[in-house]
């Protein structure tokens, strides 16, 4: 999980990614550009589902949260340093975000 939020945080600090806030607000009022951040959103979210659902069936995470509610308490924080507190995307914080999501686990 470490490496897949480590790897988001990445992509959100390449110069592409300034555009996404712009993306999202004039989703809001065009369905084409919603199709579009709907596609973004899926693709950046896909791996994490996918590694979660997994787990879960292994037996390795309780069923007891959905997949895609673990994933929103993972990329929430990363969106909001990325795009709202400008703070730093270092490892620490990657680790602190995905240590607290999973300690949410029932």
């Amino acid at each position: 999980m470490e490496a897949l939020a480590g790897g988001a945080a990445q992509r959100l600090s390449q110069p592409w990614a300034t555009v996404m806030p712009s993306i999202v607000d004039a989703a809001e009022r065009d369905r084409d550009l919603a199709e579009l951040q709907a596609r973004m959103h899926a693709h950046m979210r896909g791996a994490f589902v996918t590694v979660i659902e997994r787990a879960q069936e292994r037996g390795e995470l309780p069923r007891s949260r959905d997949a895609r509610e673990l994933v929103a308490s993972i990329l929430g924080p990363i969106l909001y340093r990325r795009f709202f507190s400008r703070e730093p995307l270092d490892e620490a914080f990657i680790k602190y975000v995905v240590d607290s999501a999973f300690l949410k686990v029932d």
